[in-house]
């Protein structure tokens, strides 16, 4: 029972979400380095995987204060659940081209609506410069799209998995 009582403990500690922060804000600076530093130029699934970063750091950001409140917490949660399926996806998609195993359909424009178009307000960020279907080598022949793809999918794991302890330790409160 002491493992289920340190992760209980865990779920409710804002360093958690620090930590989601710093990973995220790590992600985004990484990928600036590569379009600044070694003119790696994103693609529209790139810019995709940058506004969805942009979301869980906002989101993450948020709830470091807001993490003591029990029912925020949860939905802190499952809107870092929402949005790391979503990450997946998009990392996903961006493997599939990369590998050949899906067309890449690529365009020149993210198509975000006006009223929140971050390729308008914000291009040396969120502007698509290339086309799809190729990325940089980060290391050990680990191209930056597989290792989207695998880290995607650990946060996806992890946050329905911090989705579901928050919602266990909301009932299990109820419950006293």
């Amino acid at each position: 029972m002491s493992i289920l009582n340190s992760l209980m403990k865990l779920e409710r500690h804002f360093s958690l979400w620090l930590f989601i922060f710093i990973l995220a804000t790590s992600s985004m600076a990484v990928a600036l380095y590569y379009q600044y530093a070694l003119a790696w130029e994103p693609c529209v699934l790139c810019i995709h995987v940058r506004i969805i970063m942009l979301g869980l750091m906002l989101l993450s950001l948020l709830m470091i204060f807001l993490s003591k409140f029990k029912v925020i917490r949860l939905m802190g949660f499952l809107i870092q659940s929402v949005l790391a399926v979503l990450l997946f996806l998009k990392c996903r998609e961006l493997y599939r081209v990369e590998a050949g195993l899906a067309d890449a359909g690529c365009m020149f424009s993210a198509n975000l609506p006006e009223w929140f178009n971050l390729e308008v307000w914000w291009p040396s960020v969120f502007e698509v410069r290339a086309a799809c279907g190729d990325s940089p080598e980060l290391f050990f022949n680990i191209s930056m799209a597989e290792g989207l793809y695998i880290g995607s999918a650990i946060a996806m794991v992890l946050a329905i998995a911090l989705t579901l302890l928050s919602f266990f330790c909301l009932s299990k409160s109820h419950l006293k």
